[in-house]
């Protein structure tokens, strides 16, 4: 049996490692994979291009993975609540991590989130409902894991 380790890093946000699809922890383990939902991108910023998307479970809401694409790396699993998400209209998108420059983005967010950092080659990733502020995920690089934060 695999270990899993588990980090909580916000309220309904999850980051479980070392698991496949097939050895998905009891918490999400009847998540219904949304495969039209898969995105790509550099989102571990490794100079990779990483395969994410989403499914729903009923214990434990909205399941991201992100499947890093070089060799070694392992699946990260997030979890967030469903509350005050709608969930036929949620999204996963890709996000540009290039916001140094962003007037708005800086008017709007007035402190980053710990370990994120500016890029103009990796990727961040949105989970939203065009209704709510989307979960936004990046790369930790300090800790070397995902991680995620809302307005």
């Amino acid at each position: 049996m695999r270990r899993f380790t588990a980090i909580t890093l916000l309220s309904a946000f999850v980051v479980l490692s070392n698991a496949t699809p097939q050895s998905l922890p009891k918490e999400i383990d009847d998540v219904r994979w949304n495969v039209s939902s898969t995105v790509f991108g550099d989102f571990a910023c490794r100079g990779h291009r990483d395969t994410a998307l989403y499914g729903t479970s009923e214990k434990s809401g909205f399941v991201v993975m992100i499947q890093p694409s070089d060799k070694g790396a392992k699946t990260s699993y997030l979890v967030f609540a469903t509350r005050n998400r709608e969930p036929k209209n949620i999204r996963l998108t890709v996000e540009s991590l290039d916001f140094s420059n962003d007037v708005a983005f800086n008017r709007e967010v007035a402190a980053l989130a710990p370990g994120l950092q500016p890029s103009k080659t990796c990727n961040g990733l949105a989970l939203g409902d065009g209704e709510t502020d989307a979960h936004h995920i990046y790369w930790n690089r300090a800790k070397k894991a995902f991680q995620s934060w809302s307005l």
